[in-house]
């Protein structure tokens, strides 16, 4: 099963990088027919939503997001969210149960990981979009800090699906301790620095010293971990299209509404639901 060949690919990737693949592990420890990633269906729906973007897709996505939401307030309203997504309205209520705050607004930022971690996208290209959302200087580099705050959103997408619970001060621990053991730049920064404690949470807050050169050292650590989860695999039968690539003032056209993706009452509005059958 996924279990055992998650414990093995932990095991060959030896301890750099293994504090995040056990808590992937742990927020996402089976996908057999009778774990509750399959259960409660919340997974597989989202997967059937977002599983055949593709890279271009997600970057198409943002852009169109930036128009919508033009003053950066980093929320969507449920009439904003079905512009962006142009999805059947059924679909719309699953999301927005799923991810909307006091019922009234959606994190941008949280539902742009949520398309990124269920496309097709491969890994890198995953880690790529992700470190461009969560970029706060918009320069092209991430602080420690920042990469741990993607790492618990993608983490915390995937605990919506599993009712496991991701905090950032745990996440942020084990990446202040393992990026000198992956990343050369930042074990050399912290050699300049000095190796006490202060230091070391100083240099994962404040200090840019993470590109995509960087990324692309510290993803292979989560690679074969990855590589036998249901995310990394082609789009599932019965995938939604994403909206046509044409970001002009129109709305991307809605998917057939024969196209609509069931889910579980666990994952959603579900007398609403109900009522659109």
């Amino acid at each position: 099963g996924a279990q055992p060949k998650r414990r093995r690919a932990e095991r060959r990737a030896g301890a750099m990088g293994a504090g995040l693949t056990r808590t992937l592990d742990r927020v996402l420890p089976e996908t057999g027919p009778t774990s509750i990633w399959v259960k409660n269906a919340r997974g597989p729906t989202l997967q059937r939503l977002f599983g055949a973007y593709k890279n271009p897709d997600l970057w198409a996505l943002y852009r169109r997001l930036k128009k919508i939401d033009a003053n950066g307030s980093g929320y969507l309203s449920y009439e904003e969210l079905s512009q962006l997504l142009g999805l059947p309205e059924f679909n719309l209520l699953f999301l927005f149960d799923l991810f909307s705050q006091q019922n009234s607004i959606v994190n941008s930022r949280e539902l742009m990981t949520t398309v990124c971690v269920f496309s097709s996208a491969r890994l890198g290209e995953k880690g790529r979009f992700l470190m461009s959302q969560f970029d706060a200087s918009n320069t092209g580099t991430c602080t420690g800090a920042e990469i741990a705050q993607m790492s618990v959103a993608a983490l915390g997408v995937l605990a919506r699906c599993t009712g496991a619970v991701v905090k950032v001060k745990d996440v942020a621990g084990i990446l202040r301790d393992e990026l000198p053991g992956l990343l050369p730049v930042y074990r050399e920064l912290l050699k300049k620095r000095g190796s006490s404690r202060a230091v070391a949470e100083k240099c994962f807050k404040e200090d840019r010293c993470i590109a995509q050169v960087e990324l692309d050292q510290l993803l292979p650590s989560l690679q074969r971990a990855y590589d036998v989860l249901p995310l990394a695999h082609p789009a599932p039968p019965g995938a939604l299209p994403p909206p046509a690539m044409d970001w002009g003032e129109a709305a991307p056209p809605a998917a057939a509404q024969q196209a609509q993706v069931p889910h579980s009452p666990a994952g959603g509005r579900s007398a609403a639901a109900r009522a659109l059958r």
